[in-house]
């Protein structure tokens, strides 16, 4: 399998983690992005691991260089995603 994905000219100092998030057998990648100081409707992304599709992204108000750390503290069974960046901003989305 092989694919790549352009996001709005973004540069990206986050390492790409796997996840499961579309619920088959392949695992999807998550990746922050951002520039220092520049807002961004790409500070924390997710792409589908068949296809390189993005699934969802989130808003930051500057560059999210952490890993993805995966955790269900909501206790219902789904894992959320959670990514560290500049200006001691924490951001999370609870993954379907």
């Amino acid at each position: 399998m092989q694919w790549s994905s352009f996001v709005d000219s973004i540069t990206s100092f986050s390492s790409p983690r796997p996840v499961l998030l579309t619920g088959d057998t392949i695992m999807d990648i998550v990746v922050g992005g951002g520039e220092e100081g520049v807002p961004t409707s790409y500070g924390m992304m997710a792409f589908d691991g068949a296809t390189g599709n993005m699934l969802w992204n989130v808003s930051a108000n500057d560059e999210v260089f952490g890993s993805a750390v995966f955790q269900d503290i909501t206790n219902d069974g789904i894992k959320d995603v959670f990514m560290g960046g500049r200006t001691c901003k924490c951001y999370a989305k609870r993954h379907f």
